[in-house]
Protein backbone atom coordinates (compact mmCIF):
# COMPACT_ATOMS: atom_id res chain seq x y z
CA UNK A 1 0.00 0.00 0.00
CA UNK A 2 3.11 2.09 1.00
CA UNK A 3 4.29 0.99 -2.84
CA UNK A 4 1.68 2.14 -4.20
CA UNK A 5 1.13 5.77 -2.66
CA UNK A 6 5.03 6.16 -3.12
CA UNK A 7 4.52 5.83 -6.69
CA UNK A 8 0.94 8.28 -6.87
CA UNK A 9 1.92 11.06 -9.58
CA UNK A 10 2.27 14.09 -7.42
CA UNK A 11 -0.06 16.96 -8.04
CA UNK A 12 1.30 19.45 -10.97
CA UNK A 13 1.56 23.21 -8.77
CA UNK A 14 1.84 26.62 -10.10
CA UNK A 15 5.14 27.75 -8.56
CA UNK A 16 5.64 31.35 -7.68
CA UNK A 17 8.26 32.36 -10.21
CA UNK A 18 6.36 30.63 -13.18
CA UNK A 19 5.51 32.26 -16.49
CA UNK A 20 1.53 31.67 -16.18
CA UNK A 21 2.01 33.35 -12.68
CA UNK A 22 4.16 36.44 -14.00
CA UNK A 23 1.84 37.06 -16.69
CA UNK A 24 -1.30 37.04 -14.81
CA UNK A 25 0.55 39.36 -11.85
CA UNK A 26 1.68 41.62 -14.74
CA UNK A 27 -2.00 41.67 -16.35
CA UNK A 28 -3.76 42.45 -12.89
CA UNK A 29 -0.96 45.57 -12.14
CA UNK A 30 -1.95 46.53 -15.92
CA UNK A 31 -5.26 46.85 -15.11
CA UNK A 32 -4.89 48.64 -11.75
CA UNK A 33 -2.63 51.20 -13.75
CA UNK A 34 -5.34 51.74 -16.47
CA UNK A 35 -8.21 52.17 -13.49
CA UNK A 36 -5.91 54.65 -11.89
CA UNK A 37 -5.19 56.72 -14.89
CA UNK A 38 -8.78 57.07 -15.85
CA UNK A 39 -9.28 57.63 -12.16
CA UNK A 40 -7.11 60.30 -11.82
CA UNK A 41 -7.71 61.74 -14.94
CA UNK A 42 -8.54 65.68 -13.74
CA UNK A 43 -5.21 65.32 -11.91
CA UNK A 44 -2.84 63.63 -14.16
CA UNK A 45 -3.91 65.59 -17.68
CA UNK A 46 -2.50 69.17 -16.52
CA UNK A 47 0.33 67.25 -15.06
CA UNK A 48 1.03 65.44 -18.64
CA UNK A 49 0.39 68.96 -19.96
CA UNK A 50 3.40 70.46 -18.05
CA UNK A 51 5.70 67.77 -18.03
CA UNK A 52 5.84 67.58 -22.01
CA UNK A 53 5.44 71.33 -21.91
CA UNK A 54 8.78 71.32 -19.93
CA UNK A 55 10.51 68.59 -21.69
CA UNK A 56 9.94 71.17 -24.68
CA UNK A 57 10.67 74.34 -23.37
CA UNK A 58 14.20 72.64 -21.96
CA UNK A 59 16.43 73.48 -24.66
CA UNK A 60 15.49 77.30 -24.61
CA UNK A 61 15.80 77.00 -20.17
CA UNK A 62 19.46 75.43 -20.70
CA UNK A 63 20.23 78.00 -23.83
CA UNK A 64 19.44 80.81 -21.02
CA UNK A 65 21.61 79.07 -18.52
CA UNK A 66 24.68 78.73 -20.86
CA UNK A 67 24.90 82.07 -21.46
CA UNK A 68 25.00 83.26 -18.18
CA UNK A 69 21.24 83.01 -16.74
CA UNK A 70 20.91 81.79 -13.25
CA UNK A 71 18.57 78.40 -13.08
CA UNK A 72 15.50 80.23 -11.11
CA UNK A 73 15.50 82.74 -13.57
CA UNK A 74 16.05 80.83 -16.99
CA UNK A 75 12.96 78.83 -15.72
CA UNK A 76 10.72 81.81 -15.22
CA UNK A 77 11.61 83.22 -18.73
CA UNK A 78 11.16 80.24 -20.45
CA UNK A 79 7.61 80.19 -19.01
CA UNK A 80 7.16 83.77 -19.77
CA UNK A 81 7.93 82.87 -23.55
CA UNK A 82 5.68 79.84 -23.37
CA UNK A 83 2.95 81.98 -21.94
CA UNK A 84 3.58 84.56 -24.87
CA UNK A 85 3.56 82.01 -27.37
CA UNK A 86 0.19 80.64 -26.45
CA UNK A 87 -1.44 83.78 -25.75
CA UNK A 88 -0.51 84.67 -29.31
CA UNK A 89 -2.25 81.53 -30.84
CA UNK A 90 -5.63 81.87 -28.60
CA UNK A 91 -5.73 85.06 -29.21
CA UNK A 92 -5.17 84.96 -33.16
CA UNK A 93 -7.55 82.04 -33.73
CA UNK A 94 -9.64 82.17 -30.67
CA UNK A 95 -11.95 84.24 -32.63
CA UNK A 96 -12.33 82.06 -35.77
CA UNK A 97 -13.10 79.24 -33.39
CA UNK A 98 -15.90 80.99 -31.79
CA UNK A 99 -16.98 82.49 -35.14
CA UNK A 100 -16.88 78.73 -36.70
CA UNK A 101 -18.77 77.08 -33.93
CA UNK A 102 -21.21 79.33 -34.57
CA UNK A 103 -21.38 78.68 -38.24
CA UNK A 104 -21.16 75.19 -38.17
CA UNK A 105 -24.73 74.01 -38.17
CA UNK A 106 -24.95 75.66 -41.32
CA UNK A 107 -21.93 73.96 -43.13
CA UNK A 108 -23.30 70.94 -42.08
CA UNK A 109 -26.36 71.30 -43.46
CA UNK A 110 -24.78 72.52 -46.90
CA UNK A 111 -23.45 69.41 -46.82
CA UNK A 112 -25.92 67.51 -46.56
CA UNK A 113 -27.69 69.09 -49.55
CA UNK A 114 -24.17 68.71 -51.58
CA UNK A 115 -24.16 64.52 -50.45
CA UNK A 116 -28.14 65.02 -51.33
CA UNK A 117 -27.49 66.02 -54.98
CA UNK A 118 -24.86 63.31 -55.50
CA UNK A 119 -27.21 60.42 -54.58
CA UNK A 120 -29.93 62.19 -56.84
CA UNK A 121 -27.18 61.87 -59.56
CA UNK A 122 -26.21 58.75 -59.08
CA UNK A 123 -29.82 56.89 -58.69
CA UNK A 124 -30.11 58.56 -62.25
CA UNK A 125 -27.86 55.98 -63.67
CA UNK A 126 -30.38 53.16 -62.41
CA UNK A 127 -27.59 50.91 -60.50
CA UNK A 128 -26.92 53.04 -57.36
CA UNK A 129 -28.88 50.49 -54.72
CA UNK A 130 -31.93 48.15 -54.84
CA UNK A 131 -35.28 49.04 -55.42
CA UNK A 132 -36.22 48.53 -51.66
CA UNK A 133 -32.86 49.97 -50.11
CA UNK A 134 -31.29 52.31 -51.74
CA UNK A 135 -27.34 53.12 -50.75
CA UNK A 136 -27.24 56.97 -49.60
CA UNK A 137 -24.20 58.63 -49.25
CA UNK A 138 -25.38 59.77 -46.39
CA UNK A 139 -25.58 57.10 -44.66
CA UNK A 140 -22.21 55.77 -45.35
CA UNK A 141 -20.94 59.24 -44.50
CA UNK A 142 -21.93 61.39 -41.80
CA UNK A 143 -20.66 64.83 -41.72
CA UNK A 144 -22.38 65.44 -38.11
CA UNK A 145 -19.26 63.08 -37.19
CA UNK A 146 -16.61 65.10 -38.46
CA UNK A 147 -18.72 68.47 -37.22
CA UNK A 148 -18.49 66.88 -33.80
CA UNK A 149 -15.29 65.67 -33.89
CA UNK A 150 -13.57 69.47 -34.86
CA UNK A 151 -15.99 70.28 -31.93
CA UNK A 152 -14.37 67.88 -29.55
CA UNK A 153 -11.15 68.74 -30.22
CA UNK A 154 -11.77 72.61 -30.14
CA UNK A 155 -13.40 72.08 -26.45
CA UNK A 156 -10.19 69.92 -25.77
CA UNK A 157 -7.89 72.70 -26.42
CA UNK A 158 -10.12 74.98 -24.28
CA UNK A 159 -10.28 72.74 -21.30
CA UNK A 160 -6.26 72.90 -21.34
CA UNK A 161 -6.73 76.90 -21.49
CA UNK A 162 -8.69 76.72 -18.11
CA UNK A 163 -5.66 74.34 -16.52
CA UNK A 164 -3.55 76.85 -17.98
CA UNK A 165 -2.31 78.48 -14.95
CA UNK A 166 -2.10 75.24 -13.26
CA UNK A 167 -0.05 73.84 -16.11
CA UNK A 168 2.41 76.41 -16.21
CA UNK A 169 2.97 76.78 -12.36
CA UNK A 170 3.65 72.81 -12.72
CA UNK A 171 5.74 73.42 -15.83
CA UNK A 172 8.11 76.39 -13.73
CA UNK A 173 8.06 73.49 -11.09
CA UNK A 174 9.70 70.91 -13.03
CA UNK A 175 12.48 72.99 -14.89
CA UNK A 176 13.48 73.80 -11.28
CA UNK A 177 13.92 70.20 -10.93
CA UNK A 178 15.46 69.07 -14.11
CA UNK A 179 19.27 69.81 -13.55
CA UNK A 180 18.94 67.55 -10.74
CA UNK A 181 16.70 65.02 -11.45
CA UNK A 182 19.42 62.61 -12.59
CA UNK A 183 21.43 62.62 -9.99
CA UNK A 184 18.09 62.23 -7.80
CA UNK A 185 17.05 59.30 -9.59
CA UNK A 186 20.41 57.85 -9.48
CA UNK A 187 20.89 57.89 -5.90
CA UNK A 188 17.49 57.27 -4.98
CA UNK A 189 17.79 54.10 -6.75
CA UNK A 190 21.20 53.02 -6.85
CA UNK A 191 21.63 53.12 -10.30
CA UNK A 192 24.93 51.86 -10.99
CA UNK A 193 26.99 53.89 -14.46
CA UNK A 194 25.37 51.55 -17.30
CA UNK A 195 21.82 51.81 -15.75
CA UNK A 196 22.15 55.65 -15.42
CA UNK A 197 23.58 55.65 -18.72
CA UNK A 198 20.70 53.65 -20.22
CA UNK A 199 18.07 56.28 -18.20
CA UNK A 200 19.81 58.92 -19.51
CA UNK A 201 19.76 58.07 -23.28
CA UNK A 202 15.97 57.07 -23.09
CA UNK A 203 15.11 60.59 -21.38
CA UNK A 204 17.22 62.30 -23.88
CA UNK A 205 15.24 60.32 -27.04
CA UNK A 206 12.03 61.27 -25.49
CA UNK A 207 12.90 65.23 -25.41
CA UNK A 208 14.34 64.60 -28.77
CA UNK A 209 11.14 63.32 -30.07
CA UNK A 210 9.18 65.69 -28.69
CA UNK A 211 10.95 68.54 -29.47
CA UNK A 212 11.35 67.25 -33.04
CA UNK A 213 7.46 66.13 -33.46
CA UNK A 214 6.26 69.65 -32.23
CA UNK A 215 8.72 72.04 -34.44
CA UNK A 216 7.06 69.77 -37.45
CA UNK A 217 3.87 69.64 -36.01
CA UNK A 218 4.50 73.87 -36.27
CA UNK A 219 5.88 74.14 -39.65
CA UNK A 220 3.01 71.78 -40.86
CA UNK A 221 0.48 74.19 -39.38
CA UNK A 222 2.03 77.19 -40.89
CA UNK A 223 2.31 75.85 -44.45
CA UNK A 224 -1.39 74.76 -43.86
CA UNK A 225 -2.21 77.96 -42.79
CA UNK A 226 -0.38 80.02 -45.22
CA UNK A 227 -1.99 77.96 -48.27
CA UNK A 228 -5.62 77.70 -47.59
CA UNK A 229 -5.31 81.82 -46.95
CA UNK A 230 -3.88 81.81 -50.51
CA UNK A 231 -6.35 79.76 -51.68
CA UNK A 232 -8.92 82.43 -49.69
CA UNK A 233 -10.36 79.58 -47.66
CA UNK A 234 -11.79 80.79 -44.75
CA UNK A 235 -10.16 80.81 -41.00
CA UNK A 236 -7.01 79.53 -42.24
CA UNK A 237 -5.48 80.20 -39.33
CA UNK A 238 -7.56 78.02 -37.29
CA UNK A 239 -7.30 75.09 -39.48
CA UNK A 240 -3.58 75.73 -39.36
CA UNK A 241 -3.61 75.23 -35.45
CA UNK A 242 -5.51 72.18 -35.83
CA UNK A 243 -3.30 70.70 -38.43
CA UNK A 244 -0.47 71.40 -35.74
CA UNK A 245 -2.23 70.19 -33.16
CA UNK A 246 -3.76 66.82 -35.07
CA UNK A 247 0.17 66.24 -36.48
CA UNK A 248 0.71 64.59 -33.19
CA UNK A 249 -1.55 61.87 -34.82
CA UNK A 250 0.19 60.33 -37.30
CA UNK A 251 -1.44 59.20 -40.29
CA UNK A 252 -4.81 59.67 -39.16
CA UNK A 253 -4.70 63.21 -37.53
CA UNK A 254 -3.86 64.75 -41.23
CA UNK A 255 -7.03 63.10 -42.56
CA UNK A 256 -9.11 64.32 -39.65
CA UNK A 257 -7.74 68.11 -40.41
CA UNK A 258 -8.02 68.22 -43.64
CA UNK A 259 -11.43 66.92 -44.07
CA UNK A 260 -13.48 69.61 -42.38
CA UNK A 261 -11.23 72.34 -44.51
CA UNK A 262 -12.36 70.46 -47.66
CA UNK A 263 -15.79 70.87 -47.03
CA UNK A 264 -15.54 74.28 -45.93
CA UNK A 265 -13.70 75.13 -49.28
CA UNK A 266 -16.61 72.75 -50.95
CA UNK A 267 -19.19 74.52 -49.22
CA UNK A 268 -17.94 78.18 -49.38
CA UNK A 269 -15.98 78.87 -52.96
CA UNK A 270 -15.96 75.56 -55.30
CA UNK A 271 -15.23 72.26 -56.29
CA UNK A 272 -11.91 73.43 -57.17
CA UNK A 273 -10.94 75.17 -54.61
CA UNK A 274 -11.85 71.93 -52.64
CA UNK A 275 -9.76 70.10 -54.70
CA UNK A 276 -6.63 72.10 -54.31
CA UNK A 277 -7.40 72.17 -50.47
CA UNK A 278 -7.18 68.36 -50.70
CA UNK A 279 -4.13 68.58 -52.43
CA UNK A 280 -2.20 70.87 -50.14
CA UNK A 281 -2.65 69.01 -46.90
CA UNK A 282 -1.71 66.00 -49.15
CA UNK A 283 1.61 67.54 -50.36
CA UNK A 284 2.57 69.29 -46.88
CA UNK A 285 2.04 65.83 -44.99
CA UNK A 286 3.57 63.52 -47.32
CA UNK A 287 6.31 66.05 -47.84
CA UNK A 288 6.53 66.08 -43.93
CA UNK A 289 5.48 63.06 -42.50
CA UNK A 290 7.33 61.08 -44.94
CA UNK A 291 10.68 62.43 -45.80
CA UNK A 292 11.48 65.32 -43.30
CA UNK A 293 10.51 63.73 -40.11
CA UNK A 294 12.07 60.22 -40.62
CA UNK A 295 15.27 61.77 -41.52
CA UNK A 296 15.15 63.79 -38.55
CA UNK A 297 13.79 61.59 -36.27
CA UNK A 298 15.37 58.07 -37.53
CA UNK A 299 13.53 55.12 -38.53
CA UNK A 300 13.42 53.37 -35.35
CA UNK A 301 11.10 56.89 -33.49
CA UNK A 302 8.25 55.32 -35.51
CA UNK A 303 4.93 53.58 -34.34
CA UNK A 304 3.20 51.25 -36.61
CA UNK A 305 -0.31 52.67 -37.85
CA UNK A 306 -2.05 49.72 -36.08
CA UNK A 307 -0.15 50.63 -32.80
CA UNK A 308 -1.22 54.62 -33.55
CA UNK A 309 -5.13 53.88 -34.30
CA UNK A 310 -5.52 51.75 -30.54
CA UNK A 311 -3.42 54.02 -28.91
CA UNK A 312 -5.93 56.46 -30.32
CA UNK A 313 -8.54 54.84 -28.70
CA UNK A 314 -7.19 53.81 -25.62
CA UNK A 315 -5.65 57.30 -24.40
CA UNK A 316 -9.09 58.99 -25.64
CA UNK A 317 -10.94 56.57 -23.74
CA UNK A 318 -9.19 57.51 -20.51
CA UNK A 319 -8.64 61.14 -20.84
CA UNK A 320 -11.11 61.77 -23.75
CA UNK A 321 -9.90 64.88 -26.61
CA UNK A 322 -6.58 65.70 -24.64
CA UNK A 323 -6.33 61.93 -24.68
CA UNK A 324 -6.39 61.82 -28.13
CA UNK A 325 -3.94 64.39 -28.96
CA UNK A 326 -1.39 62.95 -26.78
CA UNK A 327 -1.91 59.58 -27.50
CA UNK A 328 1.12 59.04 -29.75
CA UNK A 329 3.54 61.22 -27.42
CA UNK A 330 2.37 58.85 -24.29
CA UNK A 331 2.48 55.87 -26.50
CA UNK A 332 6.22 56.81 -27.56
CA UNK A 333 7.43 57.36 -24.34
CA UNK A 334 6.17 54.18 -23.10
CA UNK A 335 8.24 52.23 -26.19
CA UNK A 336 10.98 54.07 -25.34
CA UNK A 337 11.09 53.05 -22.08
CA UNK A 338 10.29 49.84 -22.67
CA UNK A 339 13.38 49.72 -25.04
CA UNK A 340 15.78 49.92 -22.32
CA UNK A 341 13.20 46.91 -19.97
CA UNK A 342 15.17 43.73 -20.67
CA UNK A 343 11.87 41.96 -20.21
CA UNK A 344 9.73 44.13 -21.82
CA UNK A 345 11.66 44.80 -25.12
CA UNK A 346 9.77 42.81 -27.13
CA UNK A 347 6.74 44.65 -26.03
CA UNK A 348 8.79 47.73 -27.74
CA UNK A 349 9.46 45.79 -30.84
CA UNK A 350 6.03 44.67 -31.53
CA UNK A 351 5.13 48.78 -31.46
CA UNK A 352 7.62 49.48 -33.73
CA UNK A 353 7.14 50.48 -37.38
CA UNK A 354 10.72 49.74 -38.54
CA UNK A 355 12.06 47.18 -36.21
CA UNK A 356 15.95 47.00 -35.04
CA UNK A 357 17.45 44.00 -37.63
CA UNK A 358 18.07 40.80 -35.20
Amino acid sequence: MATVDAQKPSTPRLRPNSPGVRFLVVAACVVIVVAGLKAAAELLRPFVLALFLAIISLPLMRWLQRHGVPRSLAAMLTMVADIVVILLVVGVAGGSATALTQELPQYQAAINGYLAGLDSWLASFGSWGAADEVVSLRSLFDPGAVVDLVGSVLRGVADIATNALLVFLIMVFLLFEASGFGDKLRRAFRFGDEASGALYQALQRIQKYLVIKTGVSLVTGVLIATGLAILQVKFAILFGLLAFLLNYIPNLGSIIAAVPAVFLALVDEDPLTALLTGALFLVVNITIGNMVEPNLMGRRMGLSTLVVFLSLLFWGWIWGPVGMLLSVPLTMTAKILLENVDDFRWVAILMSKNPPPG
